[in-house]
């Protein structure tokens, strides 16, 4: 008890309470631990001394879809006892502040996985076999249950202890779906998740079951074993709608890394969901085997040292945060191979002319579940940030940038030569909406048909494609 009165001696920020108290239970807030788009999480001690997490969200600032996302989290995490799933003790609204909605949580008093790693000194193929089987533990848990958890990340694997053998806890269900048994409810069709860890099907606006979680624990396999990602995040609906898709394993970054763990991701990381084997199915995999105790001293692998590097660059945090801009995302992309049968004809939506700028997201016809959507604030400061980007980009000359298409949709990325006024169209770019304005005429859209290494030349007299079609 003396270090818990050594903890509560600690003055809480400003601004920030000193006190929870949920269904008539008082909580002693210690210090800050996070904040998100629209949640600030507090370690709390509760009354008998014990350290837990407090996540408050302030229901005011929540549409009613956003509101009813959240009963939907509380629900399902709070049905879900595992020893590798985050426990959620209690909920309810704080009886201090009216509109303060409260989950006590269990405290992972370890951080985020890969922050851990990364601090690591060493790293062998066994700590990543032990984080997958306990990945997979918890994944099956939430299958045998209905739930989809459909945002599998980094962010989201937690730690239970700072020792070096630490359990795992995965955490946050806000994107999660409880599925039917049968009938339209025992699929889903929400895109959401985050880019560089979201099935194909999962942002293709196509019905899905459980195989996206399959994939989003190939993609973390395949960063604990070789400390790089599959895709880039950044180009990751190209890579995935590619005629050559193949998941690469470079010798460079996969060097010690033995043939059943190179088996097991390119198992998971299966473009058709149907081709992907089931949770059960991939516990089973000789990689995850119990191992034989060795006297031989195992490869180091390179796995601290990429992350590193990863993080420096951006790219373990994932591009999208809020469902609802992978729903605007997907609805602005073209259906991309994979998924579990046809798209569903419901979910068919039209190019979505104010999606980017829409304070709310169309509920979907026959689709109960809806993204989670970010307060209205900063929902109306990105639609101006974006309509300003658009007005700065609309009064760009004729030998500047190609402005945006008429239809909302953005044109790829292309890669600037400004010595001679010229683009190269990247490779594996064959959108049909690559188009460019030039004194208010559009540009043909045959740019579309030339290959790779083609360019786009811009000058006063106008638009002159060259390349082979």
């Amino acid at each position: 008890m003396s270090n818990v009165a050594t903890v509560l001696s600690v003055d809480t920020p400003a601004g920030h309470p000193d006190r929870l108290v949920v269904r008539d239970v008082e909580y002693q807030v210690v210090r800050p631990l996070g904040q998100g788009s629209y949640a600030f999480v507090y370690e709390v001690v509760g009354p008998r001394g014990e350290r837990l997490a407090a996540k408050c969200v302030d229901q005011g600032t929540l549409s009613a879809w956003a509101r009813g996302q959240l009963s939907a989290e509380v629900q399902i995490q709070q049905s879900l006892v595992h020893p590798h799933i985050l426990r959620m003790h209690a909920s309810g609204e704080d009886a201090l502040v009216p509109g303060r909605f409260v989950c006590i949580l269990d405290i992972a008093t370890g951080g985020e996985l890969f922050e851990r790693i990364m601090e690591q000194q060493s790293f062998v193929e066994e700590d990543a076999r032990r984080v997958i089987r306990q990945l997979l533990g918890a994944v099956s848990h939430m299958h045998k249950h209905g739930v989809l958890h459909r945002d599998l990340k980094p962010e989201n694997i937690l730690l239970e202890t700072a020792a070096h053998d630490s359990a795992i806890k995965v955490a946050d269900f806000g994107s999660a779906k409880r599925l039917a048994s049968a009938g339209p409810s025992a699929y889903a069709n929400t895109p959401c998740g985050s880019m560089g860890y979201a099935a194909p099907e999962q942002i293709a606006l196509l019905r899905y079951e459980r195989e996206v979680d399959v994939w989003s624990v190939g993609i973390i396999a395949y960063v604990l074993l070789s400390g790089s990602m599959p895709f880039d995040p950044a180009h990751y609906v190209d890579a995935l709608a590619s005629e050559n898709f193949e998941v690469v394993l470079l010798p460079e970054q996969w060097a010690g890394v033995s043939d059943d763990a190179k088996a097991f991701v390119l198992a998971l990381l299966q473009l058709q969901p149907s081709s992907r084997p089931k949770v059960e199915q991939a516990l089973k995999h000789p990689w995850l085997a119990p191992q034989p105790p060795t006297p031989l001293q195992q490869p180091q692998l390179s796995t601290p040292r990429q992350l590193k590097r990863m993080h420096e660059a951006g790219m373990l945090r994932h591009h999208f945060a809020h469902a609802n801009e992978i729903w605007h995302y997907a609805c602005s992309t073209p259906n991309m191979k994979g998924g579990s049968g046809l798209p569903d004809a419901a979910m068919q939506m039209p190019s979505p002319l104010l999606l980017p700028t829409a304070l709310e997201v169309p509920m979907a016809p026959r689709e109960s579940e809806v993204p989670l959507l970010l307060p209205r604030e900063r929902l109306r400061e990105k639609a101006e940030a974006q309509r300003a980007k658009r007005r700065k980009l609309q009064q760009t000359p004729a030998t500047g940038p190609a402005a945006p298409p008429r239809d909302g949709l953005e044109p790829p990325a292309l890669d600037r030569d400004t010595s001679f006024n010229k683009f190269e169209l990247p490779a594996a770019s064959s959108s049909p909406t690559a188009r460019a304005e030039d004194g208010g005429s559009p540009l043909l859209s045959r740019a579309s048909a030339l290959r790779s290494g083609s360019t786009i030349e811009l000058s006063p007299k106008g638009v002159t494609l060259s390349g082979e079609l």
